[in-house]
């Protein structure tokens, strides 16, 4: 039997410790904080490959086809649907042939996955987006005098877009390589069907020539021995385990492939080692786990949040007594380090109400052990309750069933990283400064009274689940950065670890805590300098890309949020197929890009797949190395202003790669002109003023220009009720010409809707909706606020759950 309980956050009564005219920090120098010195493999040489879209028998396609063996590819095709097995080796087949491949389906290539994704809450969904449409009609009638009616239908249509977004499923058929009866590692064809919208897309890496270039020579137990001799010596290590599970792969290795044997150790954590069947040699070594690991901070003062109710359940009382604990589900335990034992439980006093709210549990001295009246209860059930919380949105966003956790605070040594430290196996450290009087950089406070964190260890176990679904390749920097999104979404901050990190004043660019997603946040200008390739760091161009993207949806509605959240559910199923996980700067790149190449299907039918893209154009990641991308200032424009809007454009790459490096000089892809076009109406027929071609595009986030609405154009256009663009680009001989209505370059096979903006103020109230004040503090939130350090007031209602 379990129970339902109510969850009371009130806003805290402990002040953030603000600091002004504080010093500059040195940063500190980037190194490897695992135990094992990662192994990456040599960068691929392969043999070009001639393939052209017009190969492909496959109507209403677009996509990009490999240039070279092994290269990652993506094909979308729109108005077709593969329900069953048979209908996805079909269309593998006839994509192989199609480009003369060697490859045989069941002998060559082979399924390995056949799943189909988890649903969102469509009830839940549709509570969300009403209290949105509030929320945005509330904002919008403080903005200016009138809301107009093009405004309530602009929601209106954003609304019904997120509906059948949220009953899509997507049903996945992974099609692994084989050589020889033996599976080439990370290497596979997958077919993702979008079940509700007829939209296919297919893609991944194959090989159409395979050469071995050494022999299976040693068993399991003798290739670990010679590994683990190796990894010891190399890394000066004692305690060292192995597993006595492994299987032999083909890994892809310079321009040959390698039989290896594919197995595990453990030092710190778990690794996944790939050793030389013939030689004993490690060839790839990579961390099966992640964490958070301070070395320079920032401290950015949360505001306090307003009180909010929430819910989560926990086991039925035994022995008279109520504990933090959900059997099956998620269990807590108490590291004791700062002297505090045992796990909290409350009395069942036979009222039916399990009250948290009392001494010493909703004690407020939570800074410092040394402080009078120190409370060791608090970071229990603020860490089991948003875990509890977060747990349950997702699954109702769409996100697989989590499996059991077990959750540990009070942690002196987490994942073996030391008391100022939080990592992915859920176990929060204490902090130094919370057990000591230090007011160091260097020493944090209790990372399980920090939502962020809690939000961000939390995520890695979400990304881990729904990249797991399709057999996607998740790389450290990807996992990290998403990591930071669910942190900084879940509170409505673009701040990870600013509490826990309170000891200091200024950001960093290292990676280590507390991050910030904001415009530095660039590719390449991330994985340069002193935080080059670290994986936290680089991981902020993927939080800066989606926290732009959520920016910009939430312009347009307050169910932006829900919106990108539910979508980068959903988008993870399908993602990291063939990608590599080398720590370069190209890996880097295309994970991120392979990120959004799985999300723009599922906007493809919706206007806010430009605010999408402008989001992960202001990360400098394109679908394409010259692309057309446009973007507004603000979704709702004001009649009685005497200015227009002003629009950002981006035309593509500002860099390209020589092999897996990452290059910005000389010759750069980006297209050089554009020209907009603008409406009343979506036809293009109504006032329709198209500018000048223009130049003035620089090298910024991409190749980047503004351009501001003429006041002639503007005085134009802003009599009727809303205002349509679009732009093209083409480079500085009149060529390679490109379309936001067909986003890289075509990439989806299918036009795209055109930018809005709807135009308020009328002078006379013309919109007949009825936006009441919502109940919601924050729809924008992933959950409703919650403080990142506050008295919080636990009530568990005794509520039977069938």
């Amino acid at each position: 039997m379990k129970y339902i309980a109510n969850l009371k956050m009130i806003a805290s009564l402990l002040m953030m410790l603000a600091i002004a005219g504080s010093a500059a920090f040195a940063q500190q120098a980037v190194e490897s904080p695992y135990k094992i010195k990662q192994v990456y493999v040599p960068e691929e040489k392969r043999p070009a490959v001639e393939y052209r879209m017009e190969q492909l028998p496959f109507k209403n396609a677009g996509g990009q086809l490999p240039t070279h063996e092994g290269e990652n590819f993506q094909i979308n095709i729109s108005g077709q649907n593969v329900k069953a097995p048979d209908d996805a080796k079909r269309m593998v087949s006839t994509f192989l042939e199609s480009l003369k491949s060697p490859l045989r389906v069941d002998k060559d290539i082979r399924l390995g996955i056949n799943a189909t994704t988890a649903k969102s809450d469509a009830t839940y969904i549709d509570e969300q987006i009403r209290l949105g449409k509030q929320t945005t009609m509330e904002r919008l009638k403080k903005e200016m005098k009138d809301v107009s009616t093009s405004s309530d239908n602009m929601l209106n249509e954003l609304g019904n877009e997120l509906k059948q977004q949220s009953n899509l499923t997507i049903s996945i058929f992974r099609f692994d390589q084989y050589f020889e009866d033996i599976i080439i590692d990370n290497t596979a064809i997958s077919i993702n069907n979008r079940n509700q919208n007829e939209f296919v897309s297919l893609l991944g890496k194959f090989y159409n020539t395979v050469k071995p270039t050494n022999r299976k020579a040693l068993s399991l137990k003798e290739a670990t021995v010679k590994a683990m001799a190796q990894i010891r010596k190399e890394n000066k290590l004692e305690e060292l385990k192995a597993t006595n599970k492994g299987e032999i792969v083909l890994l892809p290795y310079a321009d040959g492939f390698k039989f290896t044997w594919k197995t595990e150790v453990s030092s710190d954590g778990p690794y996944q080692v790939w050793i030389d069947a013939e030689t004993g040699k490690v060839l790839q070594l990579l961390p099966l786990f992640f964490f958070d690991r301070a070395k320079g901070l920032v401290f950015n003062p949360d505001p306090n949040s307003p009180t909010r109710e929430l819910t989560f359940e926990v086991d039925a009382p035994a022995g008279g007594v109520y504990t933090l604990r959900l059997t099956g589900v998620l269990t807590l335990t108490n590291d004791g380090t700062d002297g505090t034992a045992g796990v909290v439980t409350v009395a069942d006093d036979g009222s039916g109400t399990a009250n948290f709210n009392v001494a010493p549990i909703n004690g407020t001295t939570i800074e410092r052990t040394s402080q009078a009246g120190y409370n060791g209860q608090f970071q229990q059930v603020n860490a089991f309750a948003n875990i509890s919380f977060e747990r349950q949105i997702y699954m109702l966003l769409g996100s697989e069933v989590f499996p059991a956790l077990t959750v540990s605070v009070n942690d002196n040594n987490p994942c073996g990283f030391g008391i100022n430290n939080a990592c992915s196996s859920m176990a929060f450290g204490i902090g130094g400064a919370t057990t000591g009087n230090s007011v160091a950089c260097s020493q944090l406070f209790n990372s399980a009274i920090d939502g962020t964190v809690i939000a961000h260890e939390f995520g890695h176990g979400l990304n881990g689940l729904q990249y797991g679904v399709g057999g996607g390749t998740i790389t450290g920097s990807m996992n990290e950065g998403l990591a930071d999104f669910w942190a900084c979404t879940n509170f409505n901050t673009d701040i990870f670890g600013g509490w826990w990190a309170h000891n200091c004043p200024a950001p960093v660019q290292s990676g280590f805590v507390p991050r910030q997603a904001e415009a530095t946040d660039i590719f390449p200008d991330r994985n340069s300098g002193g935080g080059s390739n670290q994986i936290h760091s680089a991981g902020q161009i993927t939080a800066w890309a989606q926290w732009s993207s959520r920016q910009g949806m939430n312009d347009a509605t307050s169910f932006g949020t829900l919106g990108i959240n539910m979508n980068t559910i959903k988008a993870m199923t399908t993602a990291g197929v063939g990608i590599l996980n080398d720590g370069s700067s190209k890996a880097i790149h295309d994970s991120n890009q392979d990120l959004l190449k799985q999300l723009a299907p599922l906007y493809q039918s919706s206007r806010l797949i430009h605010k999408l893209l402008a989001g992960y154009a202001r990360a400098g990641i394109f679908l394409s190395p010259k692309d057309a991308i446009i973007d507004i200032d603000h979704s709702y424009l004001n009649r009685a202003s005497a200015a227009g809007p002003v629009f950002t454009v981006w035309t593509g790459d500002d860099y390209t790669f020589a092999g897996n490096n990452v290059v910005t000089s000389g010759a750069l892809p980006f297209n050089t002109q554009f020209q907009i076009e603008l409406a009343n109406d979506e036809a293009f027929a109504v006032n329709h003023i198209t500018s000048a071609w223009l130049g003035g595009v620089a090298s910024a986030a991409g190749g980047t220009a503004t351009y501001t609405m003429p006041v002639a154009d503007w005085n134009t256009l802003k009599a009727g009720t809303d205002i349509y663009y679009r732009v093209t680009t083409r480079d500085g001989a009149g060529g390679n010409s490109r379309s936001s209505v067909q986003p890289g370059n075509n990439f989806l096979g299918v036009d795209v809707p055109v930018g809005r903006a709807a135009i308020n103020g009328t002078g006379t109230k013309d919109c007949s909706c009825s936006a009441s004040a919502s109940t919601s503090s924050s729809t924008m939130a992933l959950v409703p606020l919650l403080p990142l350090v506050g008295l919080i007031v636990y009530r568990r209602r005794k509520t039977k759950k069938v």
